[in-house]
């Protein structure tokens, strides 16, 4: 019955693409399961999604800015033991920056690979631990590959406080193109009743979920874009001293999305909302002379679809 509507889902670089909940679909993450993985299960998963958000007026220039998105990736999951397991990933990003009478740059359409490593285990009683590492660039720029690689960790641990109750800690950061952040992990998700479920992870879930059947839930959430909080993407070419250049953006929103979920081997998720609007920030190749354009808000639509086998 999880989704993550978060910082991350409807970014397109996603330190944590996912909760790895396909790995051990027995966990008690889905309430009322044991603390056991499967050795025998289903090793290979696949997720895509993609995000379409319509054109925000710029509040103090000419033009807007609108964003789309689309992502894929391909999960590998060892079995180590009934508690222990690994998950190799290799994914691939598209990422549309419409920038009208963009002064600094032409560029509009980005292409990111990504390949990250997860543990994940239940070996320390009532808890789930992830902790994965990748790596992220810009594939248009491979032949000079240092100035867009990224390199990001993530730390994620899900205490069971009751039944219907987990508690959240951890954190994640990223370093590369000449940037670095860091930020915590913190929260609850409850089942509240049999048809109402919170998740208040932040800065990874703010939703909440309404459970119509088993597979079947409606969820009300808040989103973010531009991936992780002043995330650097590297631009390709430039103007006037901006050559290769390092862009910044992020918006947040509300949307209301219809999800199916067998808790076996098909995920699927579609659902619209409205951006509040938000900013972009361009800076020279040297991460100096950034400048700021803000711009308005504008509707959105979603799509996720994933399958494990």
């Amino acid at each position: 019955m999880r989704r993550i509507l978060s910082l991350f889902l409807l970014s397109p670089l996603l330190l944590s693409a996912t909760d790895y909940t396909f790995v051990d679909l027995n966990s008690p993450w889905h309430f009322g399961a044991e603390f056991e993985m499967d050795p025998k299960g289903r090793p290979w998963h696949i997720e895509t999604s993609g995000t379409w958000i319509g054109k925000g007026d710029l509040r103090h220039h000419d033009g807007g800015i609108s964003l789309a998105n689309a992502f894929a990736s391909v999960y590998y999951s060892q079995f180590l033991s009934p508690q222990h397991a690994l998950s190799w990933q290799v994914g691939y990003t598209f990422q549309r920056f419409d920038f009208e009478k963009n002064p600094r740059f032409e560029q509009k359409d980005f292409h990111y690979g990504l390949v990250s490593l997860a543990y994940i285990t239940h070996g320390v009683e009532d808890w789930r631990w992830v902790v994965s590492g990748g790596l992220t660039a810009n594939l248009q720029m491979l032949d000079e590959i240092g100035k867009s690689l990224v390199g990001y960790g993530f730390v994620w641990g899900r205490y069971v406080f009751q039944l219907t109750v987990g508690l959240h800690i951890g954190f994640f950061g990223y370093v590369g193109a000449q940037n670095g952040y860091l930020l915590p992990v913190l929260g609850i998700d409850w089942l509240i009743t049999d048809k109402w479920k919170l998740n208040a992870v932040m800065p990874l879930d703010l939703s909440l979920d309404y459970i119509f059947t088993k597979e079947w839930t409606a969820s009300l959430g808040w989103a973010a874009f531009g991936g992780p909080y002043r995330f650097p993407w590297r631009y390709k070419g430039g103007k006037e001293g901006f050559k290769d250049g390092i862009l910044q953006f992020y918006s947040s929103g509300v949307d209301l999305s219809l999800n199916y979920d067998t808790l076996n081997n098909v995920r699927a998720c579609v659902g619209a909302g409205y951006s509040f609007g938000g900013w972009a920030q361009i800076k020279n190749s040297h991460d100096r002379h950034g400048k700021y354009f803000k711009y308005d808000g504008a509707p959105y639509a979603l799509a996720e679809l994933d399958f494990t086998f």
